[in-house]
């Protein structure tokens, strides 16, 4: 198990670290630029009620998309939705193996642009 764990870390703090290689950044300016966003997540989970010797872990893999869209007059709509699978490992009363496990998670945003060179401007 810890070289599942230590394998896990590895991989999570290598792609922390070649994230920002491929981010690029966005003129100044009030407008959000539509576009759509695919990633991969990698996720532990770990949970122990001590009070009655329980534990729950495992490990997941997962996609997440992102869509942003202008909605005009500098108003825009953002969705984001992610899936993530995995196994989990249950310890208490008794022990079971690779429990099957799953997450999603559906978010949505609606926002306004505001160009801060303008207002410090018209101060």
């Amino acid at each position: 198990m810890q070289i599942k764990r230590g394998i896990f870390v590895l991989f999570a703090l290598v792609t922390f670290l070649l994230v920002p290689c491929f981010a690029y950044g966005q003129q100044p300016g009030p407008n959000t630029r539509p576009g759509v966003g695919l990633g991969v997540t990698l996720a532990g989970y770990k949970y122990e009620e001590p009070s009655v010797a329980v534990t729950l872990k495992g490990y997941k893999i997962g996609l997440d998309l992102s869509a942003i869209g202008n909605a005009g007059d500098d108003w825009f709509i953002r969705g984001d939705a992610r899936y993530e699978i995995g196994n989990t490992d249950y310890s208490g009363s008794g022990t079971q193996c690779c429990n099957p496990d799953w997450y999603y998670e559906l978010r949505g945003t609606v926002g306004r642009d505001f160009d801060r060179q303008l207002s410090r401007i018209r101060r």
